[in-house]
């Protein structure tokens, strides 16, 4: 989880997926599912975007590298997940850009827990 400092939120959610994407194949997170709340974002890396191609090339890439992992859109109200993160980053200092958990923070394992009961 992490800041950015970007105007557009477009921007923020392409940022945010590339670094995912380069998390999932630094540390070998195969294999994974996406997930995705920006239909945008979607469409962008099925069609392009004149103002992003760079970044969605690099997207695609690591989409490539991680094996083509099946994606699919997801309303923002059913991640709960993504939610319980933005709270636990909204506590701590914002001194760090980015934090990576090497386990999930209390909150997020009481969700990922009732998704698998």
């Amino acid at each position: 989880m992490g800041n950015t400092y970007i105007a557009s939120n477009i921007t923020s959610e392409l940022y945010a997926f590339h670094k995912g994407l380069t998390i999932a194949l630094q540390y070998n997170l195969t294999p994974i599912e996406i997930n995705i709340d920006c239909t945008y974002i979607i469409q962008m890396l099925l069609n392009d975007h004149p103002s992003y191609s760079t970044l969605l090339y690099d997207c695609r890439e690591l989409l490539r590298q991680l094996g083509n992992p099946p994606g699919q859109h997801n309303f923002r109200e059913q991640n709960q997940v993504t939610d319980c993160l933005a709270t636990e980053w909204a506590k701590l200092t914002k001194a760090n850009s980015f934090v990576l958990w090497a386990v999930p923070p209390f909150c997020v394992k009481k969700k990922l827990d009732a998704d698998t009961t």
